[in-house]
């Protein structure tokens, strides 16, 4: 006869039930890590897309802004602080900054004595 086969098993209650729930734990355990590793590098993964899309956008607002070298701000506000920002580190006192629409899609500022923005295409907002 096999000497496996021969071998007693004894159980000792609640010393099964231990193992078995730390077997299964420990199972777990690696599969949540596993889970987690995934959905970090998916992460990471979908902000290098995000950040290549951007990087995209910002070289074809370039390619076709008629001022690439003035900041372009994504919103009207944000070029008005921008302007307000500005305005405290001047000297000049008679100039005046304006945000404007440049045909990019872009907010820039610009000199402005007259009322209107005098640097780049006005495109209506």
């Amino acid at each position: 006869m096999d000497p496996m086969t021969q071998r007693r098993i004894i159980v000792v209650p609640g010393r099964l039930e231990r193992h078995i729930a730390h077997c299964w734990e420990e199972a777990h355990a690696e599969q949540r890590r596993r889970i987690k590793a995934a959905t970090e590098e998916a992460q990471a993964e979908a902000e290098r897309a995000r950040e290549a899309a951007r990087a995209a956008e910002e070289a074809a607002r370039l390619a076709r802004c008629p001022r690439p070298d003035k900041v372009a701000w994504g919103t009207r506000e944000g070029a008005q602080d921008g302007v307000h920002v500005m305005r405290s580190r001047r000297q000049d006192p008679d100039l005046t900054l304006v945000a404007y629409r440049c045909s990019c899609g872009g907010w820039h500022i610009g000199n402005d004595r007259s009322g209107r923005a005098t640097i780049g295409p006005r495109v209506p907002p």
